[in-house]
């Protein structure tokens, strides 16, 4: 439903960063519940064009707990080879 509203409402070219967002604050959500002391991602660094360090600032400011992105400098490729 969230989806389906931000499709909705707002402007087209924002709807991958605002998703972002929520998707951001509902796992701290989870984590908290779950007494998780942080997020742990797998973006990384100009992947696509909602993660630019910029992006990344935004998404990430939704949450109190820290974000560690282990693999932020690594290309595709790399991050392929590590999860097989």
């Amino acid at each position: 439903k969230i989806q389906e509203q931000i499709r909705d409402r707002c402007p087209e070219e924002l709807f991958t960063i605002i998703m972002r967002r929520y998707m951001m604050r509902i796992a701290q959500k989870i984590a908290a519940q779950q007494n998780c002391g942080a997020l742990i991602t797998g973006e990384s660094l100009g992947q696509v064009a909602s993660q630019t360090m910029e992006a990344m600032n935004v998404t990430g400011a939704v949450c109190s707990m820290p974000v560690f992105r282990p693999v932020i400098g690594m290309d595709k490729e790399e991050i392929v080879q590590i999860s097989r």
